[in-house]
């Protein structure tokens, strides 16, 4: 494109006091010929300067970004790549040096020549160097990374206090890197040979075995692409989008330390979860060697230095590191999707003047190949390949399910990752297949969702207790022998498929209005009615079933299951910290037989040692509360509910359930007040449905009001360990169990539960 040299002459000396009153002694302009390949929407020019100020003669360089003039410039200007970078320069980075003066994290703004060209420092001028090799050392990376850490944390302070200039960048559609070149350089198709080369080094057959599951795998790297720009629920900030090497500026001191750094290009900045900018760092710039040994070290420097950050800047936000391992593993797909996406990058012919950009074969080069073999063992060694067949495998067995129950065929379809906050979930990761079919000659959507193990650091542990396998049996022979006695509504969502890797594909109850209460609200009079009701129909029907099942299945329902030595662990440091926050608030009788009960945690508190030898069982549901009932409404009230997460299901006391869902879901002046009527409630239903259904049981308030008090330990169990998840925000659960500073929601419930639980001498 034609540059406007005067303009920009003219715009150098209007930026600067410096450049007042100078005389001009002589100017060269020169093209960057090294960087051809290496930036793909850009050209570099160079414009040097020679002046004199104040019978001095000083010389001072300019870096000019100029947008690139190849077939491709009208494309890449509709997506605004160019406007938003000047308006990140103009509007939004002068506020960041307001901020942080001390931590320059870009090159000097300079001004444009009207348009798109942008005038910036010269960093090589300025005593930066770019790194030496394709990766960064360690030193080269922690540097850049809390570099990184003080540009996210700057961006939620401008968000805060000048939301305007934020919004008014964010508001811009520009695509993520793979979609920027998808339609006029056939990205796609490069993107699809690039990634079947990767997943044919898991198995050499694979494609050819499962054509299904590579094109799921296909579209949803691809899909992924897209996501890249979604606002995520929990920690947003500004992302740089394009942080690598070849992107980062390093400066040294006399001894060659690393000591500070600077970034460039921000055509793909976006608003959106940090975890993008880590993760699209680590495996563009970050030696594998190095990933496997210190990447919990790294994401450790990366939360200190943002949290320090924005205590420097007056703000409120932090982010645990905890959640932000947990945002890591929840976004795992990431490395994979990264590593497909940056291949080009490895191409020899990009560091060419040459104008093809997007060449066909590319996957043969020996970096490239070296570093994706390490990451690919390391995708099989987490279970992302395999997971991930599975999922294509349930998805596609469903769709054929369905197209052939409803006659019909599914031409389209989505998923949703972002159902649930993080934290929402403990267990399982559930994503949301939206999908468009053809009804009666017109265009239909559906939904379902997909609930899939997940692949947390709890994995082994929830394996471990066999939580998924049970669950499937719940959905499988459970259940549908409980309905064939209950004609009423079902418990619980359908159940359309389940994989051999227990993956399942289940109803979205969302279509019908069913939704979630908020956890920390609790539930009011009128919702807790219709919880109690429904529990009483579920414990009859269940109970009615005991009388007449087969023993096997008796048996399997009276297994405990046995929590693993972290879980142990965890419950008692949890109890502990319950002790300690409790002491000086309690009196000190109290404090006494409160300690005495730790010794019954977790060997009376284990999932499953729930049967009352003493009294009724029925098949509890083990984990009936706010998050795992949703609620149907008619007219602003509610009338129906639904119960999901049937992992704990076990034969057990009614009271299991009862005060499990009295702690965990009954606002406490509900409970207090309306103690009675909802208990009384609760035992009119259960005799009620279990009169329709033929079977006699004697169970009165008293023998429950018993049964309650055999089980009050488990009152103290819940409280002491369930109630700080319960009244904690999603995105800050991942660390409860390891602080003493409970939120004031879940202190208060504590202190009301404890104060009731003494006056009922139920300690």
């Amino acid at each position: 494109m034609d540059i406007n040299f005067e303009a920009i002459e003219n715009n150098i000396l209007q930026s600067r006091n410096h450049f007042q009153d100078i005389t001009i002694r002589s100017k060269k302009f020169n093209k960057d010929t090294k960087v051809r390949g290496d930036i793909l929407v850009k050209e570099i020019y160079h414009l040097a300067l020679h002046y004199e100020k104040d019978d001095h003669k000083h010389r001072k360089s300019f870096y000019l970004e100029v947008p690139y003039n190849n077939p491709y410039y009208e494309e890449l200007k509709q997506l605004n790549i160019y406007c938003k970078e000047r308006k990140l320069y103009a509007d939004l980075f002068p506020q960041y040096e307001l901020l942080l003066p001390t931590d320059s994290l870009h090159p000097e703004f300079y001004g444009t020549d009207g348009n798109d060209v942008l005038i910036l420092e010269d960093l090589f001028f300025s005593a930066y160097q770019r790194a030496e090799n394709q990766q960064l050392n360690l030193e080269q990376f922690t540097v850049a990374l809390r570099q990184l850490a003080k540009f996210h944390a700057l961006s939620i302070k401008v968000h805060d206090s000048q939301p305007q200039i934020l919004n008014e960048i964010r508001n811009i559609d520009v695509p993520s890197n793979f979609d920027l070149f998808s339609s006029s350089l056939d990205q796609k198709s490069s993107f699809q040979k690039v990634f079947r080369e990767i997943v044919s080094r898991t198995d050499a057959t694979f494609a050819g075995k499962h054509p299904e599951v590579m094109l799921y795998f296909e579209y949803y790297l691809q899909q992924m692409s897209e996501d890249l720009l979604k606002l995520d629920d929990g920690f947003n900030v500004l992302n740089h989008g394009n942080v690598c090497t070849k992107n980062i500026w390093f400066t040294h001191d006399d001894l060659g330390a690393v000591t500070g750094a600077k970034f460039t290009k921000f055509q793909h900045c976006h608003w959106g979860n940090p975890v993008t900018d880590i993760i699209f760092f680590t495996i563009t710039s970050l030696p594998f060697e190095i990933f496997e040994k210190k990447f919990n070290n790294l994401l450790g420097i990366y939360t200190t230095t943002l949290n320090a950050t924005l205590e420097k800047l007056n703000c409120d936000q932090r982010l645990n590191l905890d959640v932000l391992r947990g945002y890591v593993d929840t976004n795992y797909e990431y490395f994979l999707y990264f590593l497909v996406a940056i291949a080009p990058g490895y191409q020899k012919t990009l560091q060419t003047a040459s104008d093809k950009v997007a060449p066909k074969e590319y996957i043969d080069e020996v970096a490239y190949n070296q570093l994706s073999k390490l990451w690919t063992s390391h995708f099989i060694e987490k279970g992302i390949f395999s997971q991930h067949e599975d999922l294509a495998i349930a998805i596609h067995t469903f769709i054929r399910t369905f197209e052939a129950e409803n006659k019909t065929s599914i031409f389209n379809y989505d998923l949703d990752r972002r159902v649930l906050k993080p934290g929402s979930n403990f267990t399982s990761l559930i994503v949301r297949l939206n999908f468009k079919y053809r009804k009666d000659e017109k265009n239909t959507h559906g939904s379902v969702l997909v609930k899939i193990p997940s692949l947390s650091p709890n994995y082994d542990d929830n394996k471990q207790m066999n939580v998924y396998e049970h669950e499937i049996f719940v959905y499988q022979s459970l259940l549908p022998e409980l309905y064939k006695l209950w004609k009423g509504e079902p418990f619980a969502p359908i159940c359309y498929a389940i994989s051999e890797t227990k993956i399942m594909v289940l109803e979205d109850l969302t279509v019908r209005g069913f939704r979630l209460c908020d956890k920390k609200q609790q539930l009011d009079l009128d919702h807790c009615r219709i919880a109690l009701e429904n529990l009483a129909r579920y414990h009859a029907v269940s109970f009615k079933y005991l009388q007449q099942c087969d023993p096997a299945i008796r048996d399997r329902l009276k297994s405990p299951i046995e929590m693993s030595s972290m879980f142990r662990t965890q419950y008692r440091t949890m109890f502990a910290r319950f002790l300690r926050v409790l002491k000086p608030l309690v009196e000190d009788s109290v404090y006494q037989k409160m300690e005495r009960m730790e010794d019954k945690l977790p060997q009376d508190f284990s999932f499953g040692r729930n049967i009352d030898e003493s009294g009724i069982n029925v098949i509890g549901h083990c984990d009936y509360w706010t998050n795992n009932i949703l609620f149907q409404y008619e007219d602003g009230h509610v009338r129906s509910l639904k119960m999901v997460d049937w992992q704990l299901t076990r034969l057990a006391s009614p009271a299991v359930d009862l005060i499990f869902f009295s702690v965990s879901s009954v606002r406490f002046e509900v409970f207090e007040t309306y103690k009675d009527a909802l208990l009384n409630l609760y035992l009119d239903t259960l005799h009620d449905t279990l009169s329709k259904l033929e079977c006699n049981l004697e169970y009165s308030r008293t023998d429950l009001d018993e049964a309650m008090r055999r089980y009050r330990y488990y009152f103290w169990s819940y409280i002491a360990t369930e109630m700080p998840f319960m009244m904690t925000d999603e995105g800050s659960v991942d660390n409860i169990a390891n602080t003493d500073d409970l939120s004031e929601l879940a202190l208060s419930a504590t202190l009301k539960w404890v104060n009731y639980l003494v006056k009922e001498e139920l300690i």
